[in-house]
């Protein structure tokens, strides 16, 4: 039922769900990476960073859905700063690049654009 919502954009209805089973699958990854952009989709982006964090499998956190989600959370969460150590340690490519603008406009949203450009230009 929760992939069902998912795909209708429901999250909170998501969150129902995975709220009532995440005890059984507190250390399964692919759980945790749904769970965590349902909660982020909700916009409690502290939690979801938390939960991003928990994942382990360096497959999940090598796929650009996974650097975007956690660089908009550091963002959304006043950390802006680890959003761009994410896209530095990313090689130049398309993603990274994509990234970037996520990472530009997220901070322009939130009004972080001045400290973070100052902290990129005498870095």
């Amino acid at each position: 039922m929760a992939s069902c919502f998912f795909l209708l954009k429901q999250f909170e209805d998501v969150l129902i769900y995975l709220n009532s089973v995440k005890s059984y699958f507190y250390n399964d990854d692919s759980f945790n990476f749904n769970y965590a952009q349902a909660k982020a989709t909700a916009g409690n982006f502290k939690e979801a960073e938390e939960i991003f964090l928990l994942i382990q499998s360096e497959k999940i956190k090598k796929d650009y859905i996974y650097l975007s989600w956690l660089a908009r959370c550091y963002i959304m969460n006043r950390k802006a700063r680890l959003a761009w150590e994410l896209y530095l340690k990313m090689e130049t490519s398309g993603e990274s690049f994509s990234l970037l603008q996520l990472i530009g406009n997220d901070c322009y949203k939130v009004r972080h654009w001045n400290r973070l450009c100052c902290r990129i230009a005498f870095t």
